[in-house]
């Protein structure tokens, strides 16, 4: 995993274990999808108070028609999978305040982008659950 993460990027106020579990099911996925491709992992603050985490991978892509579905509780493409990975990270990801996008086409690349509030300016600097998930 090729990893891009800034040391100014600011905290987000969150359930450390379940957005650590989002992080998870997008990594895994994007690993799985062509093994042996690189995966990134990318974030940046947005000038709009937002964090953005983005997970690129290199693998087959993902058709147009597919991109709302991969979001379903029990949609899969891979043999042996659940469905639920994908689910329960828009759901973590939209009770933090956040939004999930994917950008796709088929022959790949394919672009997961999770953006979150940041916590307000003054509040104490804990660990925040992206800075807690990623180590």
């Amino acid at each position: 995993i090729r990893m891009k993460l800034p040391p100014s990027l600011p905290p987000v106020t969150a359930d450390a274990e379940a957005l650590k579990q989002a992080m998870v099911n997008l990594l895994r996925n994007a690993l799985e999808a062509d093994p042996g491709k690189p995966v990134s992992l990318s974030a940046r603050p947005l000038r709009s108070g937002w964090v953005e985490i983005r997970v690129t991978d290199f693998g087959p892509g993902i058709p147009p028609e597919m991109h709302e579905l991969v979001f379903e509780s029990g949609f899969t493409t891979r043999r042996g999978g659940s469905g639920m990975g994908l689910s329960i990270t828009r759901d973590v990801v939209q009770s933090h305040g956040g939004r999930i996008s994917l950008q796709s086409a088929e022959g790949g690349p394919t672009i997961f982008t999770v953006r979150l509030p940041a916590a307000p300016m003054g509040i104490a600097r804990p660990p925040s659950a992206f800075r807690f998930a990623m180590h």
